[in-house]
């Protein structure tokens, strides 16, 4: 039976130098590849697009008492260069319904963007 204590410490021994080793080589002896990519990259300009959340669909509630805005929405992600408007927000049905326990009428909606 071996005794786990000895051996922990054994293997406590060998991995402390080690791990100093590795650190101060790797400090001593930098990775030349990194730095010429890094110079090269510096010459080249990318243009990448930006992103945002952006309300895609939503559904509006009104009867005799009053009315909600907007619930249900559903997100989209939309890309675009410098930035973006929204363009029209156009209903796309139309129908009586209930929200929570009020009767009224419902409009579900779908919102378009401009992007430049």
């Amino acid at each position: 039976m071996t005794n786990l204590k000895s051996s922990s410490i054994k293997s406590t021994f060998l991995i402390v130098p080690l791990t100093l080793a590795f650190s101060i080589a790797c400090t001593l002896f930098p990775v030349p590849a990194i730095a010429t990519t890094a110079e090269q990259d510096q010459s080249q300009i990318i243009m990448r697009a930006k992103s945002n959340s952006v309300i895609d669909t939503y559904k509006s509630f009104y009867c005799n008492t009053f009315m909600v805005g907007q619930y249900d929405v559903k997100y989209r992600t939309i890309s675009f260069h410098t930035s973006y408007s929204l363009k029209e927000d156009k209903v796309i049905s139309y129908y009586s319904g209930v929200y929570k326990t009020f009767h009224g009428k419902i409009a579900q909606h779908n919102c378009y963007y401009r992007t430049w």
